[in-house]
């Protein structure tokens, strides 16, 4: 079978065309390659997709499963016409998972509920487990080193204060 290739010339060369795109006998594409390996490779280039355009991945012809920006560097990802997550810059760089059974969110990261801040989960590799109330000023700790549980909250004064500690080295 036979290849279909596409040369430009460079601008001010003389003699010399280049391949730019070649769509081979197998029914691959490559952009800047001649051998693409893939049914669309590109090299040496990025490849830019218009705001607002979708990337679909239609297995079954159903055009459910796609990611869209929907807006200023906003990423939906959809899977079965459901928002399953949304990437978003700006605002502490915030994700936002929909319609999942669990969030896995890495060590001294935090996990954060409502659009106010309302709950903080976090994680760190020193002090453990930290859930944070900011809306009515709650913090449930899990210390690291002797696994203690401590509730703090408002002291009334503007600080926080340890009001309900749970020994983690007893026993009962």
């Amino acid at each position: 079978g036979g290849n279909l290739y596409f040369f430009t010339k460079n601008a001010g060369s003389n003699p010399g065309v280049v391949p730019r795109m070649v769509i081979r006998h197998n029914g691959n594409i490559g952009l800047g390659i001649v051998e693409p390996g893939h049914k669309l490779q590109v090299s040496s280039g990025d490849i830019a997709i218009d705001a607002t355009q979708k990337i679909y991945f239609d297995g079954d012809g159903s055009g459910h499963t796609y990611i869209s920006e929907v807006g200023a560097d906003t990423l939906k990802f959809f899977v079965g016409g459901q928002e399953m997550l949304k990437l978003l810059e700006g605002s502490d760089d915030r994700i936002t998972v929909g319609s999942t059974s669990h969030l896995v969110v890495q060590d001294n990261k935090a996990l954060i509920l409502g659009g106010s801040d309302d709950v903080v989960i976090k994680h760190d590799t020193s002090n453990g487990g930290i859930i944070d109330n900011h809306t009515n000023d709650l913090i449930i700790q899990n210390d690291a080193t002797d696994k203690d549980i401590i509730l703090k909250t408002d002291d009334g004064s503007g600080g926080m204060t340890a009001y309900i500690t749970l020994d983690g080295s007893a026993t009962f």
